[in-house]
């Protein structure tokens, strides 16, 4: 997107995205996004046991709330989960995700929309691998759509859960 400038007030009901607050590094074990991190790409450099990072509530105020996320580190394999808030009962994965291994083809993976409220990656089969990527963007009350692709090695296997 091009800058843009503005003459006299300006009104924000999201807030203000900056560049400098584009990437947020994300190296502690567990984290909870909130709105404002909407628009920012949380960078995981964690790479310890059990590493947890939490999306805000699928809510009427929150929808249209775009959160990305980006593995710069392969996660360790004790795994790393992204779920939903456990205070919002109900809030699902809807969407799908692409995961491949080096060389092979890639294996599309959707949450089944009843009960996948967690994504389990475990740096093998259900990615997580430096490189992967993906996009939660709050479309409907209790529901977050995912996009992304997932790097795994071996063969992919579904990183959709519930808790």
């Amino acid at each position: 997107m091009g800058m843009t400038t503005f003459s006299g007030p300006v009104r924000s009901l999201a807030g203000f995205i900056t560049g400098l607050d584009a990437y947020v590094p994300l190296t502690v074990a567990t984290k909870t996004l909130t709105p404002a991190d909407n628009g920012t790409t949380t960078v995981v450099n964690y790479t310890g046991v059990g590493g947890i990072l939490t999306l805000p509530a699928a809510s009427a105020e929150n929808l249209g709330l775009t959160l990305n996320v980006q593995f710069a580190a392969t996660v360790n394999v004790g795994g790393y989960k992204i779920k939903t808030i456990t205070n919002s009962p109900g809030d699902l994965f809807i969407g799908s995700l692409y995961l491949a291994a080096s060389g092979g083809a890639a294996t599309l993976m959707v949450p089944n929309g009843t009960v996948d409220d967690v994504i389990n990656l475990n740096g093998g089969v259900t990615g997580g691998v430096a490189g992967s990527a993906l996009t939660f963007i709050c479309t409907a009350l209790n529901r977050w759509t995912v996009s992304g692709n997932l790097i795994c090695i071996g063969v992919p296997s579904s990183p959709f859960a519930s808790s």
